[in-house]
């Protein structure tokens, strides 16, 4: 174990860490732990030290990061001041947006070494799953995926959750894992908030692009860790980060996986607006159990591989064509992208076929037209600044206010809505701004419009400003779009000049 104090040049939190375990540019697992409110800050160092001592005796080179929050309240340290929480149950604790990017820089720094990134799972007790919670989001936004989820009587958000599971990368297709421990008789956080907590992660993640598996652990104690928690966090890093999906074995004793049969009443500790984000049906206990543990998943059909081109039927009887993303054991379905409406829904297997080129001509007569067309790239002398000048005006765009940041298909871009839209499958709009001089309204109240009226998410790219290259950043973008947010419809929108590239793109994506 070492302290980090002593390094200069590193961002506040990694600065006054303490490190268990290996390097962690020479772990296959990095753990970071965010302590409770008002305790020491190495409060976690002892319970990461046994965590990664039973890792070890499984082969496995760990690492754990385990900070100190910020603040200082008179009872220890804290990540931030939650005085005007305490006594309310209108809306659960949501750390600042300035600690998060804190935590989120103190990762990304931890990672920098590394030249194949550690299976990462963030984990917190109490107000530290808050802070995990967020962190993990922020995080799938800005391209570092993580494994997983640790919630230690804690609070957590499952639309956060959910988001936090969509915005995985796409080259991590294995489903967020998330464990949440509690105990029985913890009178801080009730045992029925983390129930229901746990029942609305497994609806939001019927809805998920990348798939949430979710593993409770009741232990008998109060608002603590509980003694056997430890046991129960390292065996289930052992699973997810020694294979991609949960193998069947012996389990830990005192799991009481799938064993709690009473049904739970509604937590009064939602987050407003709940019940619009997410379906409002409930489960019991017994059912989220033994529907969300599947240890054993459905393989493939050998016939069928990513990126198969096939024919299904829609509700409707409509045949779509679509293109094969990825096979989901927990559903037996494959995640299929419909080429004509560029949606992502999951299909059985038994309803897909292969689509034959026979099947279809007139449509190969046009392709290599089409393709010609395409491939043609517009030449670097309308580059001329003249030109740009008088198309997307001067100067340079700027940032709106209320703009969260993300990279997507590599473009930087500007987000707008996500924690306020829709249920998951809500409708992206994809803002393309032009010359601001000949707007007749700002880009703002359009996008609040988008925003209040139809519950959506609002991308604003930062696309290349020359000809030469800005319908393939535009490209790029639209094309990542799905993979970041998931499957649902896509408006394409064009701001005076921003028309240009909006139109091309619409038309793309119209006759794939």
């Amino acid at each position: 174990m070492s302290n980090l104090s002593s390094v200069q040049a590193l961002p506040p939190l990694l600065a006054t860490a303490r490190t268990v375990g290996v390097a962690v540019e020479q772990a296959d697992l990095l753990l970071v732990l965010f302590h409770g409110r008002g305790v020491p800050g190495d409060d976690l160092v002892s319970f990461a030290e046994g965590v990664l001592a039973q890792l070890k005796d499984n082969d496995c080179r760990s690492a754990a990061i385990v900070p100190a929050g910020p603040v200082t309240d008179g009872l220890g340290r804290s990540w931030w001041d939650m005085a005007d929480y305490l006594g309310k149950d209108a809306e659960l604790p949501k750390p600042p947006d300035a600690l998060v990017e804190q935590v989120v820089s103190m990762i990304k720094h931890a990672l920098g070494p590394c030249s194949k990134q550690p299976a990462l799972v963030l984990g917190g007790f109490s107000m530290g799953a808050a802070v995990a919670c967020e962190a993990l989001a922020m995080l799938g936004m800005e391209g570092v995926g993580a494994t997983g989820l640790a919630v230690l009587s804690g609070f957590a958000d499952p639309i956060t959750i959910a988001c936090a599971a969509d915005f995985i990368p796409a080259c991590m297709k294995a489903p967020l894992h998330v464990l949440m421990t509690h105990g029985s008789s913890d009178t801080v956080i009730p045992i029925d908030f983390m129930q229901k907590t746990a029942e609305t992660i497994v609806e939001a993640a019927q809805d998920s692009l990348r798939g949430i598996l979710v593993k409770k652990h009741i232990h008998n104690g109060g608002h603590d860790i509980g003694e056997d928690v430890s046991e129960e966090v390292s065996f289930w890093l052992s699973r997810i980060v020694k294979t991609p999906e949960l193998a069947v074995s012996a389990r830990p004793k005192n799991d009481t996986l799938g064993q709690l049969a009473k049904d739970t009443k509604p937590s009064q500790r939602q987050r407003r607006g709940f019940s619009d984000m997410l379906p409002s049906k409930v489960a019991s206990t017994a059912g989220y159990g033994t529907a969300t543990h599947q240890f054993e998943k459905a393989q493939p059909d050998p016939t069928f591989t990513e990126g198969d081109k096939v024919l299904f039927e829609d509700a409707q009887g409509t045949e779509l064509e679509a293109e094969l993303q990825y096979w989901d054991g927990g559903r037996a379905k494959w995640l299929v992208d419909i080429l004509s409406t560029r949606e992502s829904v999951f299909v059985a297997q038994s309803q897909i076929r292969l689509f034959q080129a026979e099947e279809n001509t007139s449509a190969d007569v046009q392709k290599p037209a089409l393709d010609e067309l395409n491939s043609h790239a517009i030449d670097v002398i309308y580059d001329h600044p003249q030109l740009l000048e008088y198309i997307w005006g001067a100067g340079k765009p700027t940032v709106l206010a209320g703009a969260e940041h993300a990279e997507i298909g590599g473009i930087p871009c500007m987000v707008f809505g996500r924690r306020s839209a829709g249920q998951c499958g809500s409708a992206t709009v994809l803002f393309f701004r032009g010359n601001s001089k000949a707007s007749t309204k700002p880009p703002e109240q359009v996008i609040a419009a988008y925003i209040s009226g139809l519950s959506c998410k609002v991308v604003v790219p930062f696309c290349s400003l020359k000809l030469s290259e800005c319908f393939a950043s535009a490209k790029a973008v639209a094309a990542a779009l799905p993979k970041v947010f998931g499957p649902g419809p896509l408006i394409v929108h064009g701001e005076n000049t921003g028309s240009i590239m909006a139109i091309q793109i619409a038309a793309e994506l119209s006759h794939p």
